[in-house]
């Protein structure tokens, strides 16, 4: 990811799943590819491979940047309408904010300092994405932890 791993470890601790466009969200996969698409994909990447200039043909790094934006093309290429219109709108998971404030691996707060920062945002009442994601993560959490059982 290319947070300061507060993504994470909010999932770390919390448990949370994160699937499909998610994932991109999140900044933990660069790509998102239909399962019945995955075998026309690696064709194409075979077959860009066999006709590919080696990179000292067009100069090292030139040929390595160049490469690795056709090969970005190529599998970009392969995913849906629903996942290029999520680029378009920007890839922002539904939690990252609340992910930056209370999980943020920069600062030293313990677990206990954390979860007040998590209650603090469930009580928040001027931004329900934070609160509903702080309620999710809380609810997680108390039904895993070993206090619970």
């Amino acid at each position: 990811p290319k947070d300061s791993g507060a993504t994470g470890a909010c999932l770390a601790l919390s448990g949370q799943h994160v699937r499909g466009i998610e994932l991109l969200q999140t900044g933990l996969a660069t790509h998102l590819i239909d399962a019945d698409k995955v075998e026309g994909l690696l064709e194409a990447l075979v077959d860009y491979r066999s006709n590919e200039q080696s990179p000292k043909d067009t100069g090292q790094q030139q040929g390595a940047r160049c490469h690795e934006e056709k090969v970005d093309s190529i599998i970009r290429s392969f995913e849906s309408e629903s996942v290029r219109e999520q680029r378009r709108l920007g890839l922002k998971w539904k939690c990252a904010e609340l992910a930056a404030t209370c999980f943020d691996l920069n600062i030293s707060d313990d677990l206990e300092k954390r979860l007040e920062k998590l209650r603090a945002c469930s009580a928040a009442e001027d931004s329900p994405a934070v609160k509903d994601c702080a309620d999710s993560i809380l609810q997680r959490i108390a039904a895993n932890s070993p206090q619970s059982m």
